[in-house]
């Protein structure tokens, strides 16, 4: 990755120095300046100066560009709590998809893990629902019976009293 980076500065450079060429000449014509050898030396050695110092500014700022990007990703793919200064941020690419791709893995186990769950939940409170249901259901039954006129009767109301009570 450093060395991809570092044909970018170098091209980058390369273009900047070609456009300060340029604009030297144009220059030199428009005042219509004949430069002797000694200035054109000089002016060769600061734009290689220009050049080196270009390329190596050109470099560092991509790679923090890129570094800091990977924080941002790194930030905001760690779990709350950990702060920076835990993590070791990798500016290689590869390890760093590598990461991520573990953590997208781990997410996945983690979405499948709580849809087992929920599945279970939603299962034991139909079971637990059903379960309410059956007793209450009869215990109604029985009051309703009684309340439509059994309760006059005293076998059937004590009869259905004791089923209630042992409904409950």
């Amino acid at each position: 990755m450093r060395i991809k980076n570092f044909r970018v500065a170098f091209r980058l450079s390369a273009i900047l120095v070609g456009l300060l060429v340029l604009m030297m000449t144009l220059l030199f014509l428009v005042i219509d300046l004949k430069p002797d050898t000694e200035i054109l030396l000089l002016v060769a050695i600061m734009l290689l100066l220009f050049f080196i110092f270009s390329v190596f500014l050109i470099n560092y700022r991509i790679e923090r560009f890129i570094l800091n990007k990977i924080k941002g990703i790194y930030n905001d793919l760690s779990p709350s709590g950990v702060s920076m200064s835990q993590q070791i941020v990798q500016s290689d690419m590869e390890a760093l998809r590598e990461s991520v791709q573990k953590f997208a893995d781990d997410k996945k186990l983690e979405i499948e893990t709580l849809k087992e769950k929920e599945d279970y939940r939603k299962e034991f409170i139909g079971n637990i629902s059903h379960e309410l249901k059956t007793p209450l259901f009869t215990i109604q039954g029985y009051v309703l019976t009684l309340l439509e006129g059994a309760i006059g009767d005293k076998n059937v109301r004590e009869k259905y009293l004791k089923r209630t009570a042992k409904g409950v």
